[in-house]
């Protein structure tokens, strides 16, 4: 098994632990780390129609795992009053999202902390606890392939809850392998292995076909001019690591090129399968 620096710095396309440090550095200028959080609030309002309500008896359960600066768990108890509890293994990122939390007014109805996910998950007193949503926000197989995940998570989520997964898959037909990142046709598969219904995929633009003006590319620009700035800052003062910082820009621009046309980037909406219920 990884250690968990080296699950982290591979959930954040880096490629030696060496980078871990400076991290929160790099990525000072970011809130939305991982997830879209408007996607995250449209998906459970959507299937938890009757539940989201502001009494507190109904208050839905939120596991945000690998939760980055909080900003899902953030914004979903804000706009739903959504009890979230977020992990994640960077204290930085742990630290900003408590900061967060209080400034939009929602520090009880969140809580954070510092961990492994791996490990904690699998914590006999921490599978006592069932959510109505459980959030993997674009962090990768850090538990393993989408059948070992779901395995892993499945004790932990209410019979009617929901797993939401930010990820991409390969695109059928192309010649394209990556780490990480499997073809759809394995990820149904696994689905329905681990005795769970893809219930619903919202996919993302192909940003092949955005205009270099439009919202998403605009938006692209400025983060990626964001990080290559704090990455030139750490060259600067670091002269001897400039190949580590490099490295790190030239790997985020790689992964966005393969976004245009190999990576389907997708957010998926899973629950127990009706059938498997029933048995």
């Amino acid at each position: 098994m990884k250690t968990v620096e080296e699950s982290v710095i591979t959930a954040m396309d880096g490629t030696t632990t060496e980078l871990l440090q400076f991290l929160p550095y790099i990525l000072q200028d970011f809130w939305e780390i991982g997830s879209d959080p408007k996607t995250i609030i449209h998906l459970i309002s959507k299937h938890f129609n009757q539940k989201t309500t502001s009494n507190k008896t109904n208050t839905l359960k939120v596991l945000d795992l690998g939760c980055g600066k909080g900003a899902v768990s953030v914004k979903v108890a804000k706009a739903l009053g959504c009890y979230c509890h977020g992990i994640d293994a960077v204290q930085q990122f742990i630290d900003y999202a408590k900061i967060k939390a209080e400034e939009f007014e929602v520090a009880d109805l969140c809580s954070f902390e510092t961990g492994d996910i791996r490990k904690i998950v699998s914590q006999e007193d921490f599978s006592n606890n069932k959510f109505d949503v459980i959030v993997l926000g674009a962090i990768g197989p850090v538990l393993g392939d989408y059948f070992e995940t779901l395995s892993k998570l499945n004790p932990l989520l209410q019979e009617d809850g929901l797993i939401i997964i930010d990820d991409g898959y390969i695109r059928e037909n192309r010649d394209y392998t990556h780490s990480q990142a499997f073809h759809k046709s394995k990820i149904t598969e696994d689905i329905q292995r681990a005795g769970m219904l893809l219930a619903e995929e919202i996919l993302f633009p192909n940003e092949k076909q955005s205009s270099g003006n439009s919202p998403s590319q605009l938006n692209y620009q400025k983060e990626f001019g964001n990080l290559v700035k704090r990455c030139k800052e750490l060259i600067a003062e670091h002269p001897g690591k400039a190949h580590l910082f490099q490295e790190y820009i030239d790997r985020q621009k790689a992964e966005y090129e393969s976004f245009k046309e190999d990576i389907a980037c997708c957010t998926f909406a899973i629950k127990k399968s009706c059938l498997k219920r029933q048995l």
